[in-house]
């Protein structure tokens, strides 16, 4: 409490910004505020500057603050707005400072709009962060560049159409709002939670999330929607986990090119297309030895991609990827490169004979596009390279389309699944089920079946019902309904059920 009453209050009365002098009652600019505040005695609580509803206008340059914590506080983002038209941006914190701005909106034609102190914390809360008109050169952004000490980054329930650079904090938080670019780098500890990334937000920044740390990463509850970036892992985190994300429209997929693991659980991959020069799938990418990615009760729909191997996702250079319980459905390749001679419509592969490729498949529900680009040669799964370089594990999962597997290419270990129409995977007939018709699957649509992510049921009639392999069975499916609930255990992603609870309570 005595701490609190030693904190002071500025209020800016003025909206121009005069030659500066005292932060006197009734004529105190923005500028004398902080002035105010920066000369006032460093407290544990933050000196707070009061802005009423209105356009302040900073038309002598960056407001600096320097040796001070202080807290910014509007009226509403609606309602207060600071505006800059020079390039030296807004606010800047200097020393050891510590910035928190609340309620109000920025709008600048700066470089840097926010731009925070080495050694202190900075905090968004219910901001808007915006370039101003006709500004294309210069985009806004948040950051810490560089320095050490003990920092924070914090954007919350705020909408930024900028660039939020963490640089080198401890940790960089991303909750509850909008934002274009967020570029994590050093130590950082990163945390998005319930946020959107929308690449239409500021069309002139290259936008997604830019994985530069060494630190945990945890997405959860979030969207990457129509970004030019979408998620590259640039260094190699100590952890990386997407739990219940939808990744929709993106130009690029989640690319892990280090020596890392990766955990992808509950998420949605839906009408990515891979636009970059590079040739690649939409959704996935692990291609480096070392790195491991798990994908669980996971559905990919409707991505396209470029390369010649994998339309959704592609597993390479000596990288391990095991999927179980999740859903594929209609992922293709563009027609160049089905014309160039692409494999695997959904998943590609590529031996590495340095470092074993291993691409294991469990209760995984697969279907083919109805409409196949000329030149593509498996419409599932696809791929090239010698066998002493490539683990295949194929484990109770429904195939409903095709496998394109060059002569070095064979299955290392399958058993409990279901190949339609053909015979193509190279699966062991004594263990599997193969040339099995469509009508005999008896799938159904794509839909909302339970759980977090599509899935296809299939039909009490199904020839997957009771299928499996139990010692190879998962508990429960992809749903997280139990499994089994007939005689036996099913084929794919989906336990047929009736049932109402998940947990069997009926």
């Amino acid at each position: 409490a005595a701490s609190a009453a030693s904190a002071a209050t500025f209020t800016a009365t003025r909206f121009d910004d005069p030659a500066p002098g005292a932060c006197d009652a009734g004529d105190c600019s923005l500028r004398e505020a902080v002035m105010g505040a920066n000369a006032a005695p460093v407290e544990p609580e933050l000196h707070r500057i009061e802005l009423a509803a209105g356009t302040y206008l900073p038309t002598r340059g960056r407001l600096d603050v320097i040796d001070a914590r202080v807290n910014f506080r509007g009226s509403g983002r609606t309602n207060t707005t600071i505006r800059s038209d020079g390039l030296e941006g807004v606010v800047r914190s200097l020393g050891v400072s510590s910035l928190y701005l609340q309620n109000l909106s920025i709008v600048s034609d700066g470089a840097v709009s926010i731009g925070a102190s080495v050694n202190g914390d900075t905090s968004l809360f219910d901001v808007d962060i915006s370039p101003g008109a006709g500004s294309l050169a210069h985009i806004t952004s948040i950051g810490v560049r560089s320095g050490s000490g003990t920092k924070r980054m914090r954007v919350r329930n705020s909408t930024v159409a900028a660039y939020v650079d963490c640089g080198e904090v401890d940790s960089c938080e991303v909750t509850d709002s909008t934002v274009v670019r967020l570029q994590a780098n050093g130590p950082a500890d990163v945390l998005i939670d319930n946020s959107l990334f929308d690449g239409t937000l500021n069309t002139n920044l290259n936008s997604g999330f830019i994985a530069d740390s060494t630190g945990m990463v945890l997405i959860e509850d979030s969207e990457f929607r129509a970004t030019t970036n979408g998620i590259l892992v640039a260094e190699a985190a100590e952890s990386f986990d997407i739990i219940r994300t939808k990744y929709i429209d993106n130009d690029q997929p989640i690319e892990v090119d280090r020596n890392m693991d990766i955990l992808i659980e509950d998420s949605e991959f839906r009408g990515n297309r891979n636009n970059s020069v590079s040739e690649g799938p939409a959704a996935l990418a692990v291609t480096v030895a070392s790195a491991s990615a798990i994908v669980r009760r996971s559905t990919f729909v409707g991505n396209t991609g470029n390369g010649p191997l994998g339309g959704a996702v592609l597993v390479s250079g000596g990288a391990a990827l095991t999927i179980e319980n999740s859903t594929f459905s209609n992922n293709l390749v563009t027609v160049a490169a089905a014309q160039a001679g692409a494999r695997g419509g959904a998943i590609g592969f590529a031996a590495d004979l340095d470092d074993t490729t291993s691409l294991t498949l469990r209760h995984v529900t697969m279907v083919a596009p109805t409409i196949i680009p000329v030149g593509l040669t498996g419409t599932l799964v696809g791929g090239t390279g010698a066998e002493a370089g490539l683990a295949l594990t194929f484990i109770n999962s429904v195939l409903r389309g095709s496998c394109a597997f060059d002569g070095a290419s064979t299955m290392d270990f399958n058993i409990g699944n279901i190949e339609g129409a053909g015979n193509t995977c190279a699966l062991d007939g004594a263990l599997n089920q193969s040339n099995v018709a469509s009508s005999a699957l008896a799938l159904g649509p794509l839909g909302n079946f339970g759980g977090r992510t599509p899935t296809y049921l299939p039909a009490p009639t199904s020839v997957a019902v009771d299928a499996a392999n139990a010692a190879q069975s998962i508990a429960t499916d992809q749903r997280g309904y139990r499994r089994p609930t007939g005689t036996g255990f099913d084929v794919g992603a989906v336990e047929q059920s009736t049932e109402i609870f998940r947990d069997s309570f009926e």
